[in-house]
């Protein structure tokens, strides 16, 4: 049960832990805030219960997500609220399961999302297509922007599977 906050600590591993439960309003499993720079979020398992997040990072450098499960029952897997203070920091999201929608901050210079198990992508992401590596990715639900009515089609070497249609 409970969160994990981490404001301010660098050089960090967030790693192995379980966090469910029903968090209040801008409750997360995990915040990396505040120039928590070169921190790695590795095999959690965060159930976050009402609108609630399951991963919070913001204003943070060199952030690496790897291998968690990320379930945001109503509210949304992943969030990245406020792009890096240094611009040539990257965000890292490798073998992770998102189980719900995730936001992304349009400014990030550098960005790496690949063998990910997505429930859908932000507009934001489109960005990144050419600049950014962004593939092999398992699409297991769309959003409401994933549709070619929007100009969207998924990245050459995605995989989707047994897709849930954007509600």
């Amino acid at each position: 049960g409970g969160s994990i906050y981490c404001g301010g600590c660098t050089h960090s591993i967030i790693s192995d832990n379980v966090c469910s439960g029903d968090l209040p309003i801008h409750g997360n499993g995990i915040t990396v805030y505040q120039g928590s720079d070169f921190t790695v979020v590795a095999r959690n398992k965060v159930k976050s219960a009402g609108e609630s997040i399951s991963l919070t990072v913001k204003a943070s450098n060199g952030v690496c997500v790897v291998g968690n499960e990320l379930i945001g029952e109503d509210g949304l897997s992943l969030a990245m609220w406020e792009a890096p203070s240094d611009p040539d920091s990257s965000f890292v999201l490798v073998q992770n399961y998102l189980a719900t929608s995730f936001a992304m901050s349009p400014n990030l210079s550098s960005c790496s999302i690949v063998n990910n198990a997505l429930a859908g992508q932000p507009p934001e992401i489109e960005e990144y297509r050419s600049a950014n590596t962004i593939h092999n990715n398992l699409h297991h639900k769309l959003s409401w922007n994933q549709d070619s009515k929007y100009g969207w089609t998924p990245f050459p070497d995605d995989v989707m599977a047994n897709l849930v249609p954007p509600t």
